[in-house]
């Protein structure tokens, strides 16, 4: 019997797809925006969708070859050049006296803000795997 394997710009994908209701629904749950009756509907969506990447763990996952490999090499330098500036960034936010006057940040907002660091981290990685895989090297 053969076995479903999943390319890695799918992982990639479904990655970003997790942050991304995850981001959402801690969104909807804070919000007093969404009526009550949508937000047990969206919490289903963001049930059966993280079973869905949890079972992603089952298959068989493409083994990475010789140019995946140098792809892969040129996306982790550039995401971990956008994580050292995105951490920088929220450092100086959260942690300078000078901005802590003016911006009253609470807990959810910064782990909203951490959240959406995430989704875009996973997103720019996605896009980059994938524009690098067709370009080439």
């Amino acid at each position: 019997m053969e076995k479903k394997v999943i390319k890695l710009s799918q992982q990639y994908f479904v990655n970003m797809l997790i942050f991304l209701l995850i981001l959402l629904s801690l969104i909807v749950s804070r919000s007093s925006f969404i009526a009550q009756e949508y937000k047990s509907i969206f919490m289903w969506v963001y049930n059966i969708v993280l079973t869905l990447g949890c079972f992603m763990v089952i298959f068989k996952h493409e083994t990475v070859d010789e140019s995946a490999e140098k792809v892969l090499n040129r996306v982790n330098n550039i995401i971990w050049l956008v994580i050292r500036i995105g951490l920088l960034v929220l450092a100086v936010v959260v942690g300078a006296p000078m901005f802590k006057e003016k911006i009253d940040l609470s807990r959810d907002a910064i782990s909203v803000i951490i959240l959406l660091f995430l989704f875009l981290l996973t997103f720019l990685k996605y896009i980059l795997f994938v524009y690098y895989d067709r370009k080439g090297l």
